[in-house]
């Protein structure tokens, strides 16, 4: 039985490791979406002018220093970073949260389990205790 509780100890904290882990990885890939989100709201300094902000601008006048497209390639490559972060995150949170509730479930099964069997124990003794008189 000792082993059983031990094992199951083991199993739990496992499942809590990669819970955390896949909330690191969460909070990683969205500290990349903010830094993409802003870097798509704030304007663009450059040496010769400062520049709409790239999610922002105008699109109907297209300068040769502001708009070029080279100002959406670092937001473009986080979010690119980003979708996969997300996906594990995800992925590892929900197995980690999904193995903690089943372990909880197992655990909850035995003890009904038990009682049950200690229930039918008394019922039997009691029932015997009665035939004998």
């Amino acid at each position: 039985m000792d082993a059983d509780v031990a094992y199951d100890q083991k199993f739990r904290a496992k499942a809590r490791e990669h819970r955390g882990w896949g909330l690191a990885v969460l909070v990683a890939a969205a500290g990349l979406w903010i830094w993409a989100g802003a870097l798509l709201v704030i304007p663009v300094e450059s040496p010769y002018t400062e520049c709409e902000a790239p999610g922002l601008a105008d699109r109907q006048y297209t300068g040769e220093l502001c708009h070029s497209g080279a100002a959406l390639g670092l937001p473009v490559l986080l979010i690119a970073l980003a979708l996969p972060l997300a996906v594990l995150g995800a992925a590892l949170y929900t197995a980690a949260a999904t193995r903690l509730r089943m372990a909880e479930h197992q655990a909850a099964k035995q003890g009904l389990a038990r009682s049950q069997r200690l229930e039918d124990e008394r019922r039997g003794r009691a029932g015997r205790t009665g035939e004998d008189a």
